[in-house]
């Protein structure tokens, strides 16, 4: 009997620490409501316009699945270096949403939908010299990209509505996921995320 007291004792002890745990968390400004599903896995939203976006979403969605999330009817381009889909046509290359690549899809009208982000084992995307469509894999600041390629970045152009430009007018600071982006350099790099 004394045993099982003690047990009990214990867990009422445990259960105190976790709820302090928490009040402190939210009293230190960490907050905000997440929506979880099986395996811990966090689903995120993205809204797209009428025309064209520039998205970088971290899942292997196929194009059945983006026809059932966006309406099949609504999707009139998907361009990325992944593939191509155009409305009506029978040459078809996109099959699904690729690590580290950005895609252009053009909309009849604005949609958004959910996803459950996936994490890649390998956070390295491959740059080649010039313009590159890029899906960030993890946030990324200007300061860390900038150590990386140095005086072969030139460009960034996202689809966030910010923009990098080597001496010139900036506003970007990170990349940010769902947000694809142009990055152009002036020789083959990657960036490891």
């Amino acid at each position: 009997m004394k045993i099982l007291n003690r047990s009990l004792a214990s867990l009422s002890l445990l259960s105190i620490l976790l709820t302090s745990s928490v009040f402190a968390s939210d009293s230190a400004g960490i907050s905000g409501s997440v929506t979880t599903l099986g395996n811990d896995a966090v689903q995120k939203h993205i809204e797209l316009k009428k025309g064209w976006n520039l998205v970088g979403v971290n899942a292997a969605l196929t194009l059945d699945e983006l026809k059932s999330k966006l309406g099949n009817d609504n999707i009139l381009v998907i361009n990325g270096q992944g593939g191509i889909y155009k409305k009506g046509s029978a040459r078809v290359s996109f099959k699904k949403f690729e690590q580290g690549k950005g895609y252009y899809i053009k909309l009849e009208s604005a949609k958004g939908f959910d996803y459950t982000p996936i994490s890649y084992a390998d956070k390295t995307i491959p740059l080649i010299e010039g313009w590159n469509r890029v899906n960030p894999i993890t946030e990324l600041t200007l300061p860390e990209i900038k150590n990386q390629l140095g005086d072969s970045l030139l460009f960034i152009n996202g689809g966030d509505g910010t923009r990098y430009k080597v001496n010139g007018r900036s506003n970007f600071t990170k990349f940010t996921e769902p947000y694809g982006y142009m990055i152009k350099v002036s020789q083959n790099s990657t960036l490891q995320f």
